[in-house]
């Protein structure tokens, strides 16, 4: 299987180069990253700019991309046309629960192989994660045909891993995305220059059933994400709408 790997938290963070040590033994893997930390970019990329691009000596190919995460999928794909099997991002350093898959470099850069074409993969654990790292490179591993067959069913599969060792895990679950209400505010620091400030309120519709209730119950949670926004239900209802 060829596998493109990519991340958010750059080419050089910890968690990519344990992840590509060992997914490079397991398949073909063609790594292009970030040079740098790029988290909460979502699906910005480089219009009218250059993009320097820097090959990096490991035992797999990889390439150091002066962009965002979106930026070094398309380069990925678009200098190898029909080449990869499979898009892996990750494993990000932060979970991607509920509404942060709209903000997310990570989930954002699986989707833009979606949108190329190729089954993606968003992976995600706690930040300073003790065992979850570990833990979700064990997951990709041990099930990766079966989730390259899943991400051939929808445009993302989404993968938040809880901070336990794998023989702790309390399960495997799909689940829909929960909500999270960002009680954002910006502090002035100084003249004119502001820092930004969120206090994040998760909540579910259906708390027995979303994937935040499902995380804390320190399971895997895997959840499709779809390319299509259209609100289908809203569209059905605006038919007789004149305006």
């Amino acid at each position: 299987m060829k596998v493109l790997l990519t991340n958010d938290d750059g080419i050089f963070s910890p968690s990519l180069i344990k992840f590509a040590e060992k997914l490079c033994a397991v398949c073909d893997l063609t790594v292009y990253a970030p040079c740098g930390e790029c988290s909460g970019m979502s699906h910005s990329i480089s219009l009218h700019k250059t993009i320097k691009i820097e090959k990096i000596n490991r035992q797999y190919d990889s390439f150091c991309v002066y962009g965002t995460p979106v930026d070094c999928v398309k380069v990925a794909l678009t200098q190898n046309p029909r080449y990869f099997d499979l898009v892996i991002s990750g494993v990000n350093t932060g979970t991607n629960l509920a509404t942060d898959v709209w903000y997310s470099g990570t989930v954002q850069a699986a989707f833009e192989g979606a949108i190329a074409g190729v089954p993606s993969l968003a992976v995600s654990t706690k930040k300073q994660a003790v065992n979850g790292l570990d833990t979700a490179i064990d997951f990709v591993l041990s099930n990766l045909a079966k989730l390259h067959e899943l991400a051939q069913k929808t445009a993302v599969l989404s993968i938040n891993v809880p901070d336990v060792k794998t023989d702790d895990l309390k399960g495997i679950v799909f689940a829909p995305l929960g909500r999270t209400i960002y009680n954002d505010s910006y502090g002035k620091k100084e003249e004119n220059i502001y820092e930004h400030i969120s206090i994040l309120s998760p909540s579910c519709d259906n708390v027995e059933h979303c994937d935040i209730y499902a995380f804390k119950a320190e399971r895997i949670v895997i959840t499709p994400l779809s390319l299509d926004c259209t609100d289908y239900e809203a569209l059905d209802g605006l038919g007789d709408v004149k305006l």
